[in-house]
C-alpha cells in the first residue's frame, strides 16, 4: 500500500531550487523592463545595473528594515491578533517615521552630529530585528499547511520589476499622468532638500505642503541626513561658478534622490505584503479552518493573488516608483484591518483598549504620512470595527482610540501651532484645513480670506453632483478630446474596478454571509462617496480602494474551486500586468529608460561641471546653449546669484539661492523684489514660467493683480533678458540695480512679446 500524500507540500519542496528561479525569474524581468526604449538591450541592463548597484537601494534598505525591526518593541500590544508580525511591522515602520520627524524638528539631523544621530534609530532597529530573527528562527517549529503554487508567488516579481526599473530614473522623467512627479519636484522632495539645507524640519511659509504632516518627507530627510556633506565646495562661494557643486539631496550623482524613490517601491511592496495577509486573516475569520476540513488550495492561493493584484496594478507601479508618501498611507491602513478581526464577544475592556492603542497607531500613522488617511482609511477602519466589536466595548473602543490617536498626531499639531503663531496672526494647528474653527477676520496663520478661499475652491470639485457622478465612469467633458478618464476606467486602473465589482457581488450575495464582508463592502463605497464630496476628483485620490478591493478579490478567489481560481488570477493578474507594461512602454515618447544613464546629475549640470571646468569661456558658451534652464542657471550665473521663481515651484534641480511659491502662498511684489535687488550686493535673477503661469490664470489660482501683462510690463522696465527657452515657454532674466551685469548675463534677446503655449 503506497504512502498517504504530504499534506504539507511547502515543508518537501526545494526551497533553493524555488528561489533559484525567483532570481532567475526577477533578473529576467529587469532585463526586459530595462531594454524598453532607449538604450536598448543591452545597454540599458547594464545602465540600470550601474545604476541600481550604488548606495540608492541600500540606505532606505537599512532604514526600511530597521523601522521593521522595531516593531517587535510592540509585540505585548499584538497578542492574540492575527497575523501579529505584519501587525508589529506596521507599527514599527509607524514609529520609525515618527521618529524621524520627531528628530527634524529638534534639528538633530544637522551637520556631521545629525549624521551620526540618523544612524542610531536605524542600527537600534537594525539590531532588534535581527536578534529577534535569529531567536524566533531557533524556536520556529514546522507548521502544517498547504503552500501556493510557485508561480502564483512568482506573479508578482515583474510588477517589482518594474517599479524598480522605473524608480531609477531620476525624478522628473517618468509617469505622464503625475505631470512627470510633479508634487515630488515641488514638494515631496523639495521640502527635504530645503529642510536639509535649513538643518531642521520646519514649515516653511511659502511652501503651504511644508504644514501638513509630512512623516514620508521626513523619512527622506532622514536618508539625506545619514550621508553628511562634507564636500568643501557644496556650500562655500567660489569664484567660479564651475566650482559650485550641489548639496542636499543633489549631491554627487544625485543618487539620494533615487534613494528616496526606492524607499516608497520598500513601502509599496510592503503594502502588498500586508494587503495579502489581510486578505489571509479575513477569510480565516469569516470561514475557521478546521481539522476536520483542511484549507483548499484556492484559499492557499488568495492572499498571494491580493498582493499580485495590488501590485500589477498600473497605478500602484507610478505612485509607488515615485517620491511621493501614498504607499506608506496604505501598507499602514492595510495593517489596520487585522486588529479588528480580534474583537469578539468575550472581549475584555484591556484587550479592546489595547486592540483600539494598536488601531489609532496605524491609522495615525497613516494620517501622519498623508492627512487625507482619516477619511480614506479611518472611515472603512470604523465600519470594521463596528461590525466586530461588541457594543458594550464601543465607548471603551472609541474613548481610548480617540486619546491615542490625538497622542499620537500630538507632534505635528504642536509643530504647526508654534509655526502658525505670530503677532497679528491665528494659529491653526492643523492648518491649512479647519480654517472656519481658528479663523479671524477672515484670514489663518499667515494667509488672507483670498488664499483660503482659493485653495479650498481648488481642493474640491466646482461642478454639479450630477457631474461629479458622471466623472465615476465617463470622461471628463471639460477635457477637450473627450478621452481623459478622472474615474474608475482611467486606463491606470485597466480592469480593477471591473474585478472588484464582480468580487463583491460574489461574495455578497453567495452563502456564507458575514458581517466583515459587509463592512468591507459599504467600506468601499464610503470611499467612493468621498472621494466625490472631499476631493477635486482626480482618479490618483481613489488609490486607498485598493486595499479592501483586493481583500474582497481574495475572498472571490477562496470561494471558488482550484482549476477557475487558477484561470481567475491569471486572466485578471495577467491583464494589469500587460496594461502595467503598456503604460510604462509609452511614456516619454517610447524611451522610458533614456535618463537612467544620465541620472539626476544630468538635470543639475553636474555630469558636465569638471569637463566643462577645463574648457575655454568660448566652448563653455557654445555648451551652455543647449542647457535646459536648471543647468544654466547652475553652470552660468554667480555662485552668489539668487534666482526667483515666478510661475514655477519645482526648483529641486537648481542648485544656486532660490525664491519661490506655490500657488497658493504669497507670490512675489515685483516692486519689491526690485528695490531688495538694488541694496543688496548680490545678483538677483527672475525664472518666469510663461506657460505655468497662463495655466494657473486659466485655473483662476493666481492673486487677481498679477497678470501677465503687468509682469511683462516690469520686466520690461527693470530687468534685462540673458536667456529664453521659447520650446518650453521660460524666460531667465536679470534684475537691474544688482551688481553690474558682466558678458555672460548681457542681454541677447528683446523681451519676447507671447510665449509658446504649455
Amino acid at each position: 500500500m503506497p504512502p498517504p500524500a504530504s499534506p504539507t507540500p511547502d515543508l518537501v519542496r526545494p526551497r533553493p531550487k524555488r528561489l533559484f528561479w525567483a532570481l532567475v525569474t526577477a533578473l529576467a524581468c529587469l532585463a526586459i523592463f530595462s531594454a524598453f526604449g532607449e538604450p536598448g538591450f543591452p545597454a540599458g541592463l547594464r545602465s540600470f545595473f550601474l545604476s541600481f548597484l550604488t548606495f540608492a537601494p541600500c540606505i532606505p534598505a537599512a532604514y526600511f528594515l530597521a523601522g521593521i525591526g522595531l516593531g517587535a518593541l510592540f509585540r505585548p500590544l499584538c497578542k492574540d491578533i492575527p497575523e501579529p508580525r505584519t501587525v508589529e511591522a506596521g507599527l514599527g515602520l509607524a514609529a520609525m517615521l515618527s521618529l524621524s520627524h520627531a528628530l527634524g524638528v529638534l534639528g538633530l539631523l544637522d551637520g556631521m552630529m545629525g549624521g551620526l544621530i540618523a544612524w542610531l534609530p536605524i542600527t537600534a532597529g537594525l539590531s532588534i530585528g535581527a536578534w529577534d530573527f535569529w531567536r524566533h528562527a531557533r524556536a520556529a517549529k514546522p507548521r502544517l499547511r498547504v503552500a501556493p503554487p510557485p508561480w502564483v508567488m512568482y506573479a508578482t516579481i515583474p510588477p517589482i520589476a518594474l517599479m524598480v526599473v522605473a524608480a531609477s530614473s531620476p525624478p522628473g522623467y517618468l509617469w505622464d499622468s503625475e505631470f512627470g512627479g510633479y508634487d515630488a519636484l515641488s514638494y515631496h522632495l523639495q521640502l527635504p532638500q530645503e529642510w536639509l539645507s535649513s538643518g531642521r524640519i520646519w514649515p516653511v511659509k511659502h511652501n503651504v505642503y511644508s504644514f501638513l504632516p509630512g512623516y514620508m518627507e521626513a523619512a527622506f530627510t532622514h536618508l539625506g541626513a545619514c550621508i553628511p556633506q562634507f564636500d568643501p565646495d557644496s556650500t562655500a562661494v567660489q569664484s567660479s561658478p564651475l566650482s559650485v557643486a550641489p548639496g542636499g539631496l543633489l549631491r554627487g550623482s544625485g543618487w539620494l534622490l533615487l534613494a528616496c524613490q526606492y524607499l516608497h517601491v520598500y513601502f509599496t511592496i510592503f503594502a502588498a505584503w500586508a494587503t495579502g495577509r489581510a486578505a489571509r486573516a479575513v477569510i480565516n475569520h469569516i470561514a475557521p479552518v478546521s481539522v476536520s476540513q483542511p484549507p483548499s488550495a484556492a484559499r492557499a492561493i488568495a492572499p498571494w493573488a491580493a498582493g499580485a493584484l495590488f501590485l500589477a496594478t498600473p497605478w500602484s507601479a507610478v505612485v509607488g516608483s515615485l517620491a511621493y508618501n501614498e504607499m506608506a498611507m496604505l501598507a499602514l491602513f492595510a495593517c489596520a484591518i487585522l486588529p479588528a478581526l480580534a474583537l469578539h464577544r468575550d472581549s475584555t475592556s484591556t484587550s479592546t483598549a489595547r486592540i483600539a492603542i494598536v488601531t489609532a497607531i496605524l491609522i495615525g500613522g497613516a494620517c501622519s504620512a498623508k492627512p487625507t488617511a482619516l477619511l480614506f482609511c479611518g472611515v472603512p477602519i470604523a465600519l470594521l470595527l463596528l461590525a466586530t466589536a461588541p457594543l458594550k466595548r464601543l465607548p471603551n473602543l472609541v474613548i481610548v482610540g480617540a486619546c491615542a490617536f490625538i497622542l499620537i498626531l500630538l507632534p505635528w499639531l504642536t509643530r504647526n501651532y508654534f509655526a502658525s503663531t505670530a503677532p497679528g496672526q491665528t494659529a491653526d494647528p492643523v492648518f491649512p484645513f479647519a480654517a472656519s474653527l481658528f479663523h479671524s477676520d477672515g484670514g489663518i496663520a499667515h494667509w488672507s480670506a483670498r488664499q483660503l478661499a482659493t485653495f479650498n475652491a481648488a481642493h474640491r470639485f466646482g461642478g454639479s453632483t450630477l457631474d461629479a457622478l458622471r466623472l465615476i465612469v465617463l470622461p471628463d467633458a471639460n477635457d477637450p478630446m473627450g478621452k481623459t478618464h478622472r474615474g474608475v476606467f482611467h486606463p491606470q486602473w485597466f480592469a480593477f474596478f471591473p474585478v472588484i465589482l464582480a468580487s463583491s457581488l460574489f461574495v455578497t450575495l453567495r452563502p456564507p454571509r458575514h458581517r466583515v464582508l459587509a463592512a468591507l463592502v459599504i467600506g468601499l463605497c464610503a470611499q467612493l462617496a468621498l472621494w466625490l464630496v472631499a476631493t477635486h476628483i482626480q482618479s490618483r485620490f481613489l488609490l486607498p480602494m485598493l486595499v479592501p478591493g483586493c481583500i474582497l478579490f481574495a475572498i472571490a478567489i477562496a470561494r471558488l474551486r482550484p482549476i477557475p481560481a487558477n484561470g481567475a488570477i491569471v486572466l485578471t493578474v495577467g491583464a494589469q500586468l500587460a496594461a502595467c507594461a503598456v503604460v510604462f512602454s509609452h511614456q516619454r515618447s517610447g524611451n522610458p529608460n533614456f535618463m537612467i544613464p544620465l541620472g539626476p546629475a544630468f538635470r543639475t549640470g553636474e555630469l558636465d561641471r569638471h569637463q566643462l571646468a577645463r574648457q575655454s569661456p568660448q566652448d563653455i558658451q557654445e555648451a551652455l546653449q543647449s542647457a535646459s534652464p536648471e543647468q544654466f542657471i547652475n553652470l552660468a550665473l554667480e555662485p552668489d546669484a539668487l534666482v526667483h521663481l515666478i510661475a514655477g515651484a519645482t526648483p529641486l534641480y537648481i542648485t544656486r539661492a532660490t525664491r519661490y511659491n506655490t500657488t497658493w502662498d504669497s507670490w512675489p511684489d515685483l516692486d519689491s523684489l526690485a528695490a531688495e535687488s538694488r541694496a543688496a550686493s548680490q545678483p538677483h535673477y527672475v525664472l518666469v514660467n510663461y506657460a505655468e503661469l497662463r495655466r494657473l490664470t486659466r485655473s483662476h489660482t493666481t492673486p487677481p493683480d498679477f497678470t501677465e501683462e503687468r509682469l511683462n510690463a516690469w520686466l520690461q522696465r527693470k530687468t534685462a533678458m540673458v536667456r529664453a527657452w521659447r520650446e518650453i515657454g521660460v524666460m531667465l532674466a536679470r534684475v537691474n540695480g544688482a551688481a553690474d551685469t558682466d558678458s555672460r548675463t548681457k542681454p541677447a534677446h528683446t523681451l519676447p512679446e507671447k510665449a509658446p503655449k504649455p
